[in-house]
């Protein structure tokens, strides 16, 4: 019975961070679309840089480079910037990757949302666990170790879990059976 809350706890606790860092994207969305519109809006959104670049980088969307033409003096100088850097910007060509990022993170907060209630997500989380965990603590997802734990993981489901299964089906049974009878004791 512990672990089946533990486990609802879980997704519980996923769906509300992953709500809050949704709720976040919508209010920058709306605080930067007002701020490039009235010069005069009052929220100082440098303060939130930093917010809003975290919210974009855990969302795993890449901060690309795109090109920015910049007049000087007597000439003109072509580079490529870092569109999230130059958080809060009025300039279109800069103003629209921004806002797109924000959007995009938007997104993948309510996609993660979803996924707390959907048995095909919890599926793949189990089936990817290490390089899920690997990820999170900052690893690259596709990294050679990450796909060696992946393939140990996948290894031990396959082949020493089952054996195990084999090994106490009735003790196994008897849990399961006692796990319902508890459920079905709430209704």
């Amino acid at each position: 019975m512990n672990i089946l809350i533990f486990f609802v706890a879980v997704l519980v606790f996923n769906f509300i961070y992953n709500y809050y860092k949704y709720l976040s994207c919508k209010k920058y969305i709306e605080w930067y679309e007002k701020w490039c519109v009235y010069p005069d809006f009052e929220v100082n959104l440098i303060e939130h840089k930093s917010v809003v670049k975290s919210l974009v980088k855990n969302a795993g969307i890449k901060n690309t480079k795109i090109p920015y033409e910049q007049m000087g003096i007597s000439s003109k100088q072509y580079m490529l910037i870092d569109f999230l850097d130059q958080f809060p910007a009025r300039e279109k060509s800069i103003a629209f990757p921004i806002l797109r990022a924000i959007a995009e993170a938007k997104g993948v907060y309510k996609k993660r949302m979803g996924s707390s209630y959907n048995p095909l997500a919890w599926f793949e989380f189990a089936i990817y666990f290490p390089s899920k965990i690997l990820k999170f603590i900052g690893s690259r997802e596709e990294s050679a170790i990450s796909k060696i734990l992946n393939f140990v993981w996948w290894i031990v489901g396959v082949i020493i879990i089952p054996i195990l299964i084999a090994t106490y089906t009735s003790e196994l049974s008897i849990f399961i059976r006692s796990v319902f009878e508890k459920i079905s004791e709430f209704y």
